[in-house]
């Protein structure tokens, strides 16, 4: 199986892992299995915060996420995006190239510290990372 089909499989894994531990809205998952819709959750401020929705409808966001999974072989599962005052960040969680790291992935994930490539809008500079994360309102949140 080539790498990109196991690593669509992986994802999956961890849609369940946030679906069962942040109690992220079951069409996420279900959708993601599909036709592989990818969703995002959007923070504006402490009272909308996880909101739902496609990546597809922000060609933007389509196009970040497809150039971050060329440039890095990555699979982009699921994405967070936050309004910063510097412009917009897209926290996108991904499954890494490297499948003997998977287990160890998931393991971060359940902890709700999952691998992230931060594409950063305002172009002050966009960074991989562990980000922390929480559910809330169906979707996800970034803590840090």
């Amino acid at each position: 199986m080539e790498l990109r089909e196991l690593q669509k499989q992986e994802a999956i894994k961890r849609l369940e892992i946030i679906e069962k531990v942040n109690n992220v809205h079951h069409n996420v998952l279900k959708e993601f299995k599909q036709d592989e819709s990818i969703y995002y959750s959007e923070r504006i401020n402490s009272n909308f915060d996880g909101i739902l929705y496609w990546i597809k409808n922000k060609l933007e966001f389509v196009d970040a996420v497809q150039e971050i999974e060329d440039k890095y072989n990555l699979f982009v599962y699921h994405c967070i995006l936050n309004h910063m005052q510097n412009g917009l960040w897209l926290s996108m969680l991904f499954v890494s190239n490297e499948p003997e790291n998977w287990t160890q992935e998931q393991e971060k994930l359940k902890d709700g510290l999952p691998v992230a490539y931060v594409y950063d809008f305002g172009g002050y500079g966009s960074e991989f990372g562990t980000i922390q994360i929480a559910g809330t309102n169906g979707g996800l949140t970034r803590l840090n």
